[in-house]
């Protein structure tokens, strides 16, 4: 009788731990960071999703073909969440006056840096890159031949561009030409700023907005390479990896799981002595 009791000790023992490691486990998964680019090319059509523990980033998809690409930054603990930055709109976009979207065929594909579409509408070839770094987003447009380049950046809204909102802007407004151009904008009451940065002059660059606000960027460049950096500014724009309150959940589940197994430890050798009593 003592033995199998014992054996039965062990094995609650033994399935307790395991109960214990799993829930513990679980609680470090806001630590495990999902990182890359995925995504499927099928003939004339490109989609493609990054996943980073800054940036998340939308290559079109199925139903929304136009926003190529569209840049979201993550913030939050345990559980981030989206908040929408910018979007580079092909359907908006022009090449020596031809539209991306609608007359250029595009083909992606994934590489070790990161996506690359192919633009071509037989005359001329296109690429785009976009690669992701920790701390900023570099999208980069390189043709086989001189062009002009029409890029529009859309956000629903802009608080301001360069320190102006803009008000009441419904036609195309010229901004003094910058390399560097800064933004603001809002998610929920909180504000945040970022920044575009181009590779070079851009030929000009241009606002817009709607009885709403501000609601574009139009960049006009000519020559045949062109990168733009997009960023989130600020000291305090990504959270820690790891902070105290990180820790929270990890040790509350450790000492949880501690207090559980010395219950459960308690509990079977008070049924064996009142068993005993008993006999």
């Amino acid at each position: 009788m003592p033995n199998k009791s014992l054996a039965k000790r062990k094995i609650g023992t033994f399935v307790d731990t395991i109960f214990v490691v799993l829930v513990v486990s679980l609680s470090l998964i806001p630590f495990i960071c999902l990182r890359g680019w995925d995504g499927y090319a099928p003939e004339n059509f490109t989609s493609f999703v990054y996943r980073g523990e800054n940036y998340y980033i939308r290559y079109s998809d199925e139903t929304i073909g136009t926003d190529k690409p569209h840049i979201f930054f993550l913030e939050g603990w345990p559980i981030k969440s989206l908040v929408d930055m910018v979007e580079f709109s092909d359907y908006q976009s022009y090449v020596n006056g031809l539209n991306l979207y609608d007359d250029f065929v595009s083909q992606g594909r994934l590489t070790d840096d990161g996506l690359t579409v192919s633009y071509s509408d037989g005359d001329l070839q296109l690429t785009k890159s976009i690669k992701v770094t920790e701390e900023e987003v570099v999208v980069t447009y390189e043709s086989d031949q001189p062009i002009k380049l029409r890029l529009s950046l859309w956000r629903y809204y802009f608080s301001s561009v360069n320190s102006s909102d803009y008000k009441g802007i419904l036609q195309p407004l010229t901004v003094k030409t910058k390399e560097t151009l800064r933004f603001e904008f809002k998610d929920g009451n909180r504000s945040f700023r970022g920044a575009i940065k181009l590779s070079d002059e851009p030929l000009n660059v241009n606002v817009s907005g709607d009885s709403y606000g501000l609601n574009k960027i139009l960049v006009t460049y000519v020559g045949s390479c062109l990168s733009i950096k997009i960023a989130l500014e600020g000291a305090n724009k990504f959270p820690l990896k790891i902070a105290n309150k990180d820790l929270l959940y990890p040790l509350m589940s450790t000492a949880f799981g501690l207090i559980y197994l010395k219950v459960r430890k308690y509990a079977f050798m008070v049924k064996i002595r009142t068993n005993r009593t008993r006999n």
